[in-house]
């Protein structure tokens, strides 16, 4: 008999094995229990962490209690039962990692924030191009469930511009700070990143220059450098480039920085873009991101537009994200607007769960997957979903509206006095 199934035979006659099936179900079990009771914030997540600690300290010791109290080794060695203690705490290592890495990291899902990146030149479309870049950048990681992505309505609010690293993190209840600064010159743009801790600690800092037209190539190459200092697989990193490459940018600067102008709502007349982008799309009508920026601008015009004039926006909004969806298959951005735009949510078969899973980070879809469950009577899950949306989007009226109406006993949320709540 070998060694392999002799010690396979004491684990079953000793009732290891049963004792050790016995109690990882039960630590399953005690898993479900805790994460519902923590997503109801019933149970904070200091709690869950010390109860998942304590129940992978108890099976190494459930584990020896098994083996030696239904065996006879009172008159072995010392040597002999030191070494069957040794095989117990091997396989209970193997089994604690495990468990360690399925269920502890799933209660400490660190929330990144993707901030300001802030131009030092005098250049008036290098802060176009900052907040393109911080805006696609959020996007592309927002897609992993692995973390929480601030949006960037919060972590590009203006009243963060001048604060320090700590404190920006602490204003965001962030535990990393992406960042840093642009420059260009007629071809080319130099950008400088940094991620820290929420203690202000550097943990990553590179520089990167590209000619402007090379954009892909560009966040692929910052995403590669970024990846190995966020808790993110291999797997994901192919995933997510396969989308910056799956969507081109246009092979020229006055596309590119025609679709980082549409970006930003501030300073930028949406009339005089539609009119910028126009021409352009009639030139390159196989650009998905050029299409998708058309598409914006229509529905920015659209809250705005008098009634007789909605319906000719709404429709020529819709035609964009076509054309843009069949360019840029599965882009994020597209598929969260036609969702938006189109009433999705309201039918009784929008797959719920599956778009959770898609856009684990999209605050507005938590919003209105929130409002859904508290009327039709589900204020458990309405309360999950507002809280999300409200970690991952605190500057949003209607989150906060929420969130406070659903959670009156949280603090945070009950002192938000200068909101004005809409029905």
């Amino acid at each position: 008999m070998s060694r392999l199934t002799a010690l396979y035979k004491q684990l079953k006659d000793r009732r290891v094995i049963r004792a050790a099936l016995v109690y990882v179900a039960l630590f399953w079990l005690l898993m479900q229990v805790a994460d519902l009771l923590a997503e109801a914030e019933i149970l904070s997540q200091e709690s869950v962490r010390w109860l998942i600690l304590l129940s992978l300290v108890g099976f190494p010791i459930v584990l020896m209690l098994s083996w030696f109290y239904e065996g006879s080794w009172h008159g072995r060695r010392w040597p002999a039962v030191l070494g069957d203690a040794a095989i117990i705490l091997a396989i209970a290592a193997g089994a604690f990692l495990l468990a360690w890495q399925h269920w502890f990291t799933s209660f400490t899902r660190p929330i990144l924030a993707v901030i300001r990146i802030e131009v030092t030149d005098t250049r008036e479309d290098t802060a176009d191009l900052a907040d393109h870049l911080a805006t696609r950048f959020r996007l592309l990681l927002a897609t992993r469930p692995e973390i929480r992505v601030i949006e960037t309505e919060s972590s590009l609010h203006a009243d963060l511009s001048n604060l320090p690293v700590v404190e920006k993190a602490a204003a965001l209840h962030a535990d990393l700070l992406l960042g840093g600064t642009i420059n260009q010159s007629d071809s080319d743009i130099r950008l400088n990143l940094q991620l820290f801790s929420a203690d202000g600690e550097l943990i990553w800092s590179e520089r990167f220059q590209d000619r402007l037209i090379d954009q892909s190539q560009l966040q692929n190459r910052v995403l590669r450098e970024l990846w190995p200092y966020l808790p993110l697989s291999d797997q994901a990193l192919d995933d997510i480039q396969n989308i910056v490459m799956g969507c081109k940018y246009p092979a020229d600067r006055k596309s590119i920085l025609a679709i980082a102008r549409t970006g930003r709502s501030g300073p930028h007349d949406p009339v005089e873009l539609t009119s910028e982008l126009t021409p352009l799309i009639e030139q390159q009508s196989d650009s998905g991101l050029l299409h998708l920026a058309r598409a914006k601008i229509y529905f920015r015009l659209l809250s705005v537009a008098p009634p007789a004039r909605k319906s000719v926006l709404q429709r020529l909004a819709i035609q964009d994200l076509d054309r843009a969806d069949a360019h840029c298959p599965g882009y994020p951005e597209i598929a969260l607007a036609k969702i938006y735009s189109t009433l999705q949510l309201e039918q009784s078969n929008f797959r719920t769960e599956e778009y959770l899973s898609r856009f684990p980070n999209e605050a507005r879809l938590h919003l209105l997957l929130a409002r859904r469950a508290h009327k039709s009577g589900d204020n458990s899950t309405a309360k999950i979903l507002a809280k999300n949306a409200f970690v991952l989007n605190r500057n949003d009226p209607d989150i906060r509206c929420l969130y406070r109406e659903l959670l009156h006993s949280d603090n945070e949320a009950s002192t938000e006095e200068d909101v004005t709540c809409r029905d």
